[in-house]
């Protein structure tokens, strides 16, 4: 059973076990600017081909991109919160739990990246979380909004990926608060919480960044794992990034990708790079910056499993 969301949370990023679905991208347009280059590249031979509309892809991608003005203007607040402030320990703490929450549950983990887009713009628009504007939240509140977030964030990214399976309702989530709050408390918490959203709830995330980026990989004739494997630790990558920061998702999702997939024959990995330059004038120098942070925090990460035996 899932822990009360009142109990000490134990780290549970090291035992991901995720169930997979399939996943369909916005249905937003954009005319491109150019069209893909889906030539050979280097000297190999490798015949290589695309499982998705590239154009499509390229036109998903600038709108997302456009997307991001509007939804992550909040982490300008994060930054101005102190390191040792409150927010910043139950966030992660949170987060971690959401993650526990959606693996009891078999559903996506994007579920709970949305949750915490929602925690981080919901505190912000009505704490201010940094600076001298900033109020004080309390613990009941922040668990409550928390619990809010979760179930809301199901509710919408299950019902517009067409999955039929029910969401985390609002009884599930009442039973895992250990009884600390009413049906009414919930209902009340979610009302206020789209109102301070202003209604917008499909920002583009991480998962769904590094999703189009892998409609511009090309498949090759024995790839066989090799793209499902990238395609996870992209993923695990991006979930490590969300417990460590608040920030824009397009770079980071790129960066989790190259730093996933530095084993691609070079013809795939040219073709990959060229696509997501056409379609988002981004290179891989534009993200070097993302990319060590997220070599980094990959490193460190398998450093503390190997010092604590516990697989990754």
């Amino acid at each position: 059973s899932v822990a009360p969301i009142i109990s000490p949370i134990n780290p549970i990023i090291m035992k991901r076990t995720r169930n997979q679905n399939d996943r369909d991208g916005n249905d937003q347009s954009r005319s491109p600017a150019t069209v893909l280059d889906t030539r050979y590249f280097e000297t190999e031979t490798l015949p290589l081909h695309y499982d998705h509309d590239l154009e499509t892809t390229m036109e998903r991608l600038a709108v997302m991109e456009k997307k991001q003005s509007i939804y992550y203007d909040h982490y300008d607040e994060f930054r101005k919160a102190p390191p040792n402030s409150n927010l910043k320990k139950w966030r992660t703490s949170i987060l971690e739990w959401y993650f526990e929450v959606v693996d009891h549950v078999q559903r996506d983990r994007a579920v709970a990246i949305l949750a915490i887009n929602y925690m981080d713009r919901f505190m912000a628009a009505k704490f201010g979380v940094g600076g001298s504007a900033a109020k004080e939240v309390s613990k009941d509140i922040y668990h409550l909004a928390a619990m809010t977030s979760l179930m809301l964030a199901s509710k919408l990214y299950l019902t517009t990926r067409f999955d039929r399976r029910c969401h985390i309702s609002t009884n599930y989530v009442l039973s895992v608060s250990g009884g600390n709050y009413t049906k009414k408390q919930v209902e009340e918490m979610e009302s206020e919480m789209l109102f301070a959203l202003n209604w917008l709830v499909h920002p583009p995330i991480h998962p769904e960044f590094i999703e189009q980026f892998f409609h511009l990989m090309p498949r090759w004739a024995d790839d066989h794992d090799t793209r499902f494997q990238i395609f996870e630790h992209a993923r695990y990558a991006a979930e490590l990034v969300v417990l460590s920061r608040v920030g824009k998702p397009a770079k980071m999702a790129y960066a989790c990708i190259l730093t996933a997939s530095k084993s691609l024959p070079r013809s795939v990995r040219a073709a990959f790079v060229r696509n997501v330059a056409v379609a988002m004038d981004t290179t891989p120098d534009d993200v070097l910056r993302e990319r060590e942070f997220v070599t980094d925090l990959m490193r460190s990460v398998l450093t503390s499993a190997v010092a604590e035996d516990v697989p990754p």
